[in-house]
C-alpha cells in the first residue's frame, strides 16, 4: 500500500509520487493517523513588514519636516512641498513592493504621479509652466522608452505591455491639445513627444499585427 502523508490519499497503482502534490509517497505500512488535518507551516509575508516600516518612516519624516520648518524657517512654508514629494516616493515604493512582477504598472504610475505632483507644485509656486513645458513630455518619453526596452528584455508576451504602452502614448498625444491651445511655451519637447507617441502607436499595430488588433478589441470591446 502506498500513501501520501501530505494529501492523505491512498495510491493503489505503482506510482512513486503522489498525483496531487507530486511528492514521494510512503511505500509500505498502514497510513498514519492524525487527530487533526495536516497543515503546512505558513510563513509570514516579509512585504507586509517592509510596508509598515515605510509607513512609519513616512510619518516620522512628515513630523521632522514640520518641526524643521517651524524651528528654523517659519517665515517660509516649504514643508508641504517636501511632504508631497515624500508621499509620492512612499506610494511608488509601496507599489513596487506589492506588484514587483508587474513592472508596466510601476512605469505608468511613475509617469502619471510625477506629472501630477509636478503640476501641483507648479501651481503652488505661482505657475510658470515648467510642468507642462518640460516635466510632462520628458516623463512621457522616458515611460515610452522604458516600456519598449522592457518588451525586448522581459520574458512577457506583447499583450502584457499593450495596455501600458497605449496608456502612456495616449497621454503623449494629449500634449498635442496643449500645443494647439497655446498652453505650451517651449514647444520642441512637446512636438517630439507627440511624434514619438503617434509613431509608437503605429508601430504597435504594424509590428504587433493581429496581436495588437485582438488585444485592442478585447480591452475596449470594440
Amino acid at each position: 500500500m502506498k500513501y501520501c502523508i501530505r494529501c492523505k490519499v491512498i495510491i493503489e497503482n505503482k506510482a512513486e509520487h503522489c498525483p496531487l502534490c507530486h511528492k514521494k509517497v510512503i511505500k509500505k505500512g498502514k497510513p498514519p493517523e492524525w487527530d487533526f488535518p495536516y497543515q503546512k507551516n505558513i510563513k509570514n509575508n516579509p512585504n507586509k513588514y517592509i510596508i509598515r516600516v515605510l509607513a512609519f518612516l513616512y510619518i516620522a519624516l512628515i513630523g521632522l519636516n514640520i518641526v524643521l520648518n517651524l524651528a528654523f524657517s517659519y517665515k517660509k512654508i516649504w514643508a508641504p512641498f517636501s511632504i508631497i514629494i515624500l508621499l509620492y516616493i512612499y506610494l511608488i515604493v509601496k507599489t513596487a513592493i506589492i506588484s514587483y512582477r508587474n513592472i508596466g504598472t510601476i512605469v505608468v504610475l511613475n509617469v502619471y504621479m510625477l506629472s501630477l505632483v509636478g503640476f501641483i507644485l507648479d501651481l503652488i509656486l505661482g505657475y510658470s509652466g515648467w510642468s507642462i513645458d518640460y516635466l510632462m513630455p520628458i516623463l512621457i518619453l522616458a515611460g515610452i522608452i522604458s516600456l519598449i526596452v522592457l518588451i525586448f528584455i522581459k520574458p512577457f508576451s506583447f499583450e502584457n505591455y499593450f495596455i501600458y504602452m497605449l496608456t502612456i502614448t495616449f497621454f503623449g498625444i494629449i500634449q498635442l491639445v496643449f500645443l494647439l491651445t497655446g498652453l505650451v511655451n517651449y514647444k520642441v519637447i512637446s512636438v517630439i513627444t507627440v511624434f514619438v507617441s503617434l509613431l509608437t502607436v503605429i508601430g504597435m499595430f504594424v509590428f504587433g499585427d493581429k496581436k495588437a488588433i485582438n488585444e485592442f478589441v478585447k480591452r475596449f470591446h470594440y
